[in-house]
């Protein structure tokens, strides 16, 4: 290629135009004015307007887990107030392992460390890149025109290899201004490392699962991003290996699939966890036992009475919170097909384990089944939190199963890992930093990466005043995502944890004080002074009806359920029933 003088901002732009960048998000600030011109009028990335600048970082979030691939989404800001609003939804897509590159203008090279307006100085000139270092793979300076582009790639290549996640590049505005003739590096030379696991580890695993008696599949999010849907069905199928994952692996295999057990964990179904307890070799695809999904670190015998294999691409999550009896370090998809082959070899394609176990299985899923029956049908108005999500997803699996679906910080992470049925592999939800509002603003990235389906973000009233301004975005860009808006006017999960731990709630209920009566602003009129349709329920029968209406209706749509204060679920109150050394709770 042959260029002439250009400015830095322009090449940066053009290279990820030409790398395959389809989406940005972005908020304009004086020091990013020169990536903005570039995106709209020099490429052919499409860029949207975001009304906050963590708006943007969760719609690229959201944008990675519905499209596990890349390129992701770029995120541009400015510097000061800007880049400081982005910090919990990067922390959030951090721990979350979702890909993105974040651009951010900073103050001129020339007036560095003078205090100049909004820079970060107090303690050195522009520390922006050392509060990034905590919550990204990596946080990039950028103190050399003709170095630009070379640490963009570098930026690009962390943030899709290994373990996603994003990667921030800080880039003083006189170098995005400067013009000069680019050093070009192909996109071509972008790839995402994909680490192959060890032959003699394999050979041990299938060694141990070929002996197995009670054998369990254990997949959490890294099989999402690992894209190994199928291989995790095709090894389960091989050998008729039922499985569970934890809420972030929600969806790697369709929860009515034969051999899903649901999710396990604090929240999931009696089934998986009981399966997790009794297993004896669970074999742990990209998850990391975090304290929910253990229950407080007390729902696995390992090491004692079960044999683990964790498989992940992050060697710090091995031996993180359990000893593994085989330690296989790497992606997912490349694991799975290893350890299928190596069994066929050993015990060929048939069932393993004993023929009682997954009879088993499923008389404990017939037990719970009945204990969670009345809630599922509850005709409770305001509106139980269970009958609401058995509703809402059977409407998503009649309307379309492939629908991109987000969960959002509050009660309804409590309820959706057991009562909410993921039919694909669309489905997500903030882990581990849990920042509100993700799933509310992330939606509208869900549908950009997933246009052919319907989207919708499953919220509580706290997660969707926090970042309901999206809807206004959806409205400007026609993007027809959907809310559905579990209105308590509380903040639920608190309030019932201050009262079973402390007596009574404290500022964990919104109300006016002149008449203590429990207030939101009306959710109906605000959505639809944003420029969404909007309506109410609160009958548990018109759930599906009006939410099968939203996904099909084409345009912003929100729906605010009327839902009653109830409690969290909690599975160990089911697992009570068996004589289970568990906690009754995490405090």
């Amino acid at each position: 290629m042959v260029f002439l003088e250009e400015r830095v901002a322009t090449t940066l732009v053009k290279w990820l135009d030409r790398w395959g960048v389809k989406h940005a998000f972005v908020y304009a600030g004086h020091t990013n004015l020169p990536l903005l011109y570039a995106l709209k009028y020099e490429s052919g990335i499409e860029g949207f307007a975001t009304r906050r600048e963590d708006q943007a970082v969760f719609m690229a979030d959201a944008y990675w887990r519905m499209k596990r691939s890349p390129p992701p989404a770029i995120v541009v800001v400015t510097t000061g107030p800007g880049v400081a609003n982005t910090v919990p939804a990067l922390a959030n897509a951090f721990f979350d392992s979702s890909a993105l590159i974040l651009l951010a203008g900073i103050s001129p090279t020339q007036w560095t460390d003078r205090a100049r307006l909004e820079e970060t100085y107090r303690y050195g000139p522009e520390q922006w890149v050392e509060v990034m270092r905590p919550i990204t793979k990596r946080a990039i300076y950028v103190n050399r025109p003709e170095n630009a582009l070379e640490m963009l790639v570098r930026a690009a290549t962390i943030a899709i290899s290994g373990r996603p996640g994003p990667v921030s590049l800080h880039i003083p505005v006189d170098i995005l201004y400067h013009k000069m003739e680019p050093r070009w590096i192909e996109p071509e030379t972008v790839k995402p490392a994909k680490p192959g696991p060890d032959p003699e580890a394999i050979a041990k695993a299938a060694d141990l699962i070929a002996k197995a008696e009670k054998p369990l599949i254990l997949a959490g999010g890294g099989v999402h991003n690992a894209q190994a849907w199928s291989e995790l069905r095709e090894f389960a199928e091989t050998f008729s290996i039922p499985v569970t994952t934890t809420f972030m692996g929600k969806g790697a295999i369709p929860e009515d699939h034969p051999l899903s057990l649901g999710v396990s964990g604090i929240c999931g179904t009696g089934h998986a966890c009981m399966a997790a307890r009794e297993a004896d070799v669970v074999i742990a695809v990209g998850a990391r036992f975090s304290e929910m999904h253990t229950i407080g670190y007390q729902l696995y015998r390992i090491p004692k009475e079960t044999k683990l294999i964790h498989i992940d691409v992050d060697v710090i999550e091995i031996n993180r919170v359990y000893p593994a009896d085989v330690a296989i370090i790497a992606d997912a998809k490349l694991a799975l097909t290893a350890l299928k082959n190596a069994l066929i070899e050993r015990v060929g394609k048939r069932a393993l384990g004993k023929d009682t176990w997954i009879a088993k299985l499923r008389e404990y899923q017939s037990l719970w089944e009945d204990y969670v029956r009345e809630l599922k049908s509850s005709s409770m108005s305001p509106l139980h939190y269970a009958r609401v999500f058995k509703e809402a997803s059977e409407a998503v699996g009649e309307v379309d199963r492939e629908t991109s679906v987000l969960f959002d910080t509050g009660l309804t992470q409590s309820y959706a890992p057991a009562f909410w049925k993921a039919y694909s592999r669309f489905v997500s939800t903030n882990g581990h930093f849990a920042q509100m509002g993700f799933a509310t603003a992330g939606i509208l990235g869900a549908k950009l990466a997933n246009p052919d389906h319907p989207a919708i973000a499953v919220t509580g009233d706290g997660s969707f005043f926090m970042t309901g301004y999206s809807i206004a975005t959806a409205h400007e860009y026609n993007i027809p995502a959907v809310w559905l808006v579990m209105d308590n006017k509380a903040v639920l999960i608190e309030t019932w944890l201050m009262e079973d731990f402390l007596g009574k709630e404290a500022y964990t209920i919104y109300m006016e004080k002149k008449t203590g009566t429990p207030w939101n602003p009306d959710i109906v009129k605000w959505s639809e002074a944003m420029g969404a349709k909007a309506e109410s329920v609160d009958k548990p029968e018109e759930v599906k009806p009006l939410v099968k209406k939203a996904l099909k209706s084409g345009e912003p749509f929100v729906i605010d359920v009327i839902t009653a204060h109830v409690r969290g679920y909690w599975a160990g109150e089911f697992l009570k029933i068996h004589p289970w050394p568990l906690p009754t709770s995490f405090y």
